[in-house]
């Protein structure tokens, strides 16, 4: 931990005030405080994580008043009670840059970070509310948000949070909202997207992250869109007027009263929005495709078994289909990722609200790569999803038939990325991989129960093995060596 004496009485130290950035720079460099990659967006704050690998937030002198009328103002207080906004301590001994300081915040730590083209459509909608809820309290605190970027929202104990302290500025009336297209860009036109076309099209934020342009989303909704108050008057009239000009009468006419309107009508077209019909694969795989109930529930019975005995606090689940298994996890009061390919399954567990299940959208032969700036910018799920315990259970011949990945390389990437694995071997005689190699060449002469242990071996322990009822299928508790 760094501490920094602020001298008092007289003058500084010429000598200190000559060497500050030298100082500055190599406390940075030999403290342990590390910078957030995305920090450099926003001047008047930055992002770090201390020695003790937690992340702060430095708030600069150039925020300095909004900061205080943030707090002044009762806005803060107001929004944490409401669980709107992570709380903060102050911890002003710590200090990234000197020359910039004002105050350190130590934010509410969020275990996972997830980002906008991983949610599902539920979970986007209700970022976007928050995010117009926080905008009334704001503009009744004399306050307004200076951006409206979904990367300001993280989902905690099952539902959003805004985590951007310095996202707040002093409202002065008749002046537009800066972030009004932003928001259109990030929140509404994706959502209404994913309305109209495909329940993924949010993930076009991976190549737009600063929004998919408005008049790509206009040329992108069908004709019946225009019928949608929101969609004509948000997005394809906003499609017709250029960004960045700014300097139109109406803009800088815009009262509270008008700006009110607007985010009243932003908030009504979004709560009225639903998502698109959609086919689900997997959605009622439970009820209607799994071989057996007898199946179902000696699977059941032996991971409840496997993780009584675990003492972990932290689990990924992969493949999880509408979440039972995830569900056993969080009764243990487990903090579970929860993640699935089909979007339909994953909204549908995110709507059943348990603050011990993170749901996530997400594909593992194609996981969230790291993206923006040097590729660095925005962190890979692989490098945000830190769990000691990963759960794949009927998963593995989707991924070594259905994809082509060897057990040698399932088993490499599975050590590196957890201490304990629970996993479910299906073998070739299997009905569903009979099914899948109706439609493709068996090329799959290393898929064996004994192929399989002699690859996780090379890294895990094995603790338990247990055959499911008549299946012939197996699963495993391995623990990395």
């Amino acid at each position: 931990m760094v501490f920094i004496l602020n001298p008092s009485g007289g003058g500084l130290d010429l000598c200190l005030e000559e060497n500050r950035k030298t100082t500055n720079q190599k406390m940075t460099e030999h403290s342990g405080l590390k910078i957030h990659n995305a920090s450099f967006r926003d001047p008047d704050a930055s992002v770090f994580r201390g020695s003790d690998n937690k992340v702060y937030r430095q708030i600069n002198n150039s925020y300095k008043e909004h900061f205080d009328l943030l707090l002044s103002s009762g806005l803060y207080k107001k929004l944490v009670e409401k669980k709107m906004l992570v709380s903060h301590q102050e911890k002003n001994e710590i200090i990234f840059d000197v020359a910039s300081f004002y105050k350190t915040l130590f934010p509410e730590q969020i275990e996972c970070i997830s980002y906008p083209y991983e949610w599902s459509f539920s979970m986007l909608k209700d970022a976007a509310l928050l995010t117009l809820e926080i905008m009334k309290e704001s503009l009744s605190s004399g306050m307004i948000l200076k951006d409206a970027s979904p990367f300001n929202v993280q989902f905690v104990n099952g539902k959003p949070v805004f985590i951007d302290t310095s996202s707040f500025e002093k409202y002065i009336d008749g002046k537009p909202w800066i972030a009004y297209r932003q928001f259109c860009e990030n929140f509404l036109g994706p959502l209404l997207l994913m309305r109209y076309r495909n329940m993924e099209m949010n993930k076009m934020l991976i190549i737009y992250p600063d929004g998919i342009p408005v008049k790509m989303i206009s040329s992108l909704l069908p004709f019946k869109s225009v019928f949608n108050s929101g969609a004509l008057m948000h997005i394809h009239f906003q499609s017709l007027v250029k960004s960045g000009k700014g300097n139109s009468k109406v803009e800088n006419v815009l009262t509270l009263k008008r700006l009110l309107a607007i985010i009243d009508h932003l908030r009504s077209c979004i709560r009225n929005l639903t998502p698109g019909k959609s086919a689900s694969e997997w959605e009622n795989y439970y009820e209607e495709d799994i071989l057996s109930n007898e199946y179902l529930r000696s699977k059941i019975d032996i991971v409840e078994e496997v993780i009584s005995e675990l003492n972990v606090t932290t689990a990924l689940d992969m493949g999880s289909n509408t979440g039972v298994f995830s569900e056993l996890l969080a009764k243990r009061n487990i903090n579970v990722v929860s993640t699935d390919t089909d979007p339909v399954c994953i909204d549908d567990l995110y709507k059943k609200g348990n603050k011990n299940i993170l749901p996530l959208v997400l594909d593992f032969t194609s996981p969230t790569p790291a993206t923006g700036w040097a590729n660095s910018e925005r962190s890979s799920f692989w490098q945000r999803c830190n769990v000691d315990l990963i759960l794949a259970l009927a998963l593995i011949h989707h991924l070594s038939i259905g994809k082509n990945i060897s057990f040698k390389m399932l088993a490499e990437k599975l050590a590196d990325s957890c201490k304990l694995l629970i996993i479910e071997f299906v073998p070739k005689s299997d009905p569903k991989v009979q099914m899948m190699l109706q439609s493709r060449k068996d090329i799959f002469s290393n898929y064996s129960k004994e192929k399989f242990e002699e690859e996780f071996v090379k890294h895990f322990m094995i603790e338990k093995q247990q055959q499911v009822s008549d299946s012939g299928r197996v699963i495993y508790l391995l623990r990395k060596k």
